[in-house]
């Protein structure tokens, strides 16, 4: 289901969210890593193992919950102390955008835990507990995306509201 067919006051199966989840993913993921850097492009291709950092962001709603882990590998992911932070800031900002594009489309916002960074030598995902991978590449290395998303029944969609909407990436407000 694309998000420009969604019609406000109606119902979404399990099936169409998930199909609209991880189309919003792709398009924020997509969005936020070529922002950092050019040189990331997506890839059609199965993750490869051994991830060197990875941050995971949970999030949770009435009907529906799961987590995001972004993990990256290569030269630029060995540098000291730069990774870290980087990788969970990447895993924030994916949370919010997704979140942002969901709410604008009608879908009820979801709240976001704290993220976890963890570093290793050969940090793997488990691929049976998630529901979809993205991989994108550059000269510095490879970032993945993994999603886990449970549905817990029909999700409604709501008219969004032009003043409850969500602020485009980079907008700054003043309060």
């Amino acid at each position: 289901m694309k998000a420009a067919s969604l019609h406000d006051g109606r119902f979404l199966d399990p099936d169409d969210l998930r199909r609209l989840f991880f189309e919003q993913v792709g398009v924020a993921a997509s969005a936020l890593l070529t922002s950092t850097s050019p040189a990331f492009h997506q890839r059609d291709a199965a993750p490869e193992l051994g991830l060197e950092s990875a941050a995971m962001v949970g999030f949770l709603a009435k009907r529906f919950g799961g987590a995001y882990v972004l993990g990256v590998k290569g030269p630029e992911a060995r540098r000291p102390g730069l990774h870290d932070d980087w990788v969970g800031e990447l895993a924030n900002q994916l949370s919010g955008r997704v979140k942002n594009k969901l709410v604008s489309l009608g879908i009820e916002p979801y709240q976001v835990s704290p993220q976890v960074t963890i570093r290793g030598g050969e940090l793997a995902v488990a691929q049976q507990l998630a529901d979809a991978a993205l991989v994108y590449s550059s000269a510095g290395g490879e970032c993945q995306v993994w999603i886990s998303l449970s549905v817990y029944g029909r999700i409604f969609v709501a008219a969004p509201n032009d003043h409850e909407r969500p602020p485009s990436e980079g907008e700054v407000l003043l309060f």
